[in-house]
């Protein structure tokens, strides 16, 4: 048997979170240019590609006495739970790849309002004010977002990074650099006061946003997986195609 069945067969023998696990590894290990062309390839989409092992894989383990509605409604389940765990993960990293400009275009911005604050004479609290809202609602977008990848990752996946490393790096550096700039500055009042920023309160709210969030996403993904092709007909949808009955 070549490498090549033989990989075939290993990866068509995975359970759901191990197939998605998996497929995990290899993106990262790919890169975001390979991880973008496999999601238009139709041959390596993972969306398609990786359900399919995992309902493979119960056919490989079903047991030969298995009656046909049981080994249908398992092989149905399967694909549904490693095709939630690629969606909520192929989300995220799209989130994170779309928010790539306005992310550099809001620290841009943060950086030359802040120039301009601080070369202004006389003060200027209107535009701290201004500034300082801005990033604050900025740190706690970003940090939100990483809190939500943490805990899926945490709760589905083993602990298992679920960002491609670009994004991931592109995520973590986005939030130094706002928490650079929120931190405090030795200069005179009343600037000091308008631009401080109270970083406890922004991570109280981020511990409040984050169940809703998770769950959300949660949500939006059992929803998705609904409407993905592929999709193994369960028991009822097998007993209408065959109403004569079931072969053992």
């Amino acid at each position: 048997m070549s490498l090549e069945k033989r990989v075939t067969k290993i990866e068509s023998s995975l359970p759901p979170k191990q197939a998605a696990l998996l497929w995990l590894e290899d993106m990262r290990r790919s890169g975001l240019s390979t991880f973008l062309a496999r999601l238009s390839d139709p041959h390596e989409n993972p969306l398609i590609r990786v359900p399919q092992m995992a309902a493979s894989a119960v056919r490989e383990r079903s047991n030969k006495n298995r009656i046909m509605p049981e080994l249908a409604n398992a092989e149905r389940e399967a694909w549904r739970q490693a095709a939630r765990l690629v969606v909520i993960a192929v989300g995220l990293n799209l989130t994170v790849l779309h928010g790539r400009r306005s992310r550099w275009t809001c620290k841009m911005l943060l950086r030359e309002w802040l120039h301009g604050i601080m070369r202004g004479a006389p003060p200027d609290c209107v535009m701290a004010n201004g500034w300082r809202m801005l990033l604050t609602d900025e740190l706690r977008e970003a940090r939100v977002l990483r809190e939500v990848i943490t805990v899926l990752s945490t709760t589905y996946y083993d602990g298992q990074s679920l960002l491609v490393t670009e994004l991931q790096d592109d995520l973590e550096h986005h939030i130094q650099d706002l928490e650079a700039m929120a931190k405090p500055r030795k200069i005179h009042e009343p600037l000091s006061s308008c631009m401080a920023i109270d970083l406890m309160a922004v991570e109280s709210s981020i511990k409040a946003q984050v169940p809703a969030m998770v769950a959300n996403w949660v949500a939006c993904a059992r929803v998705e997986v609904l409407q993905l092709p592929g999709q193994p007909k369960g028991a009822f949808d097998l007993e209408r195609c065959h109403p004569g009955g079931w072969e053992h």
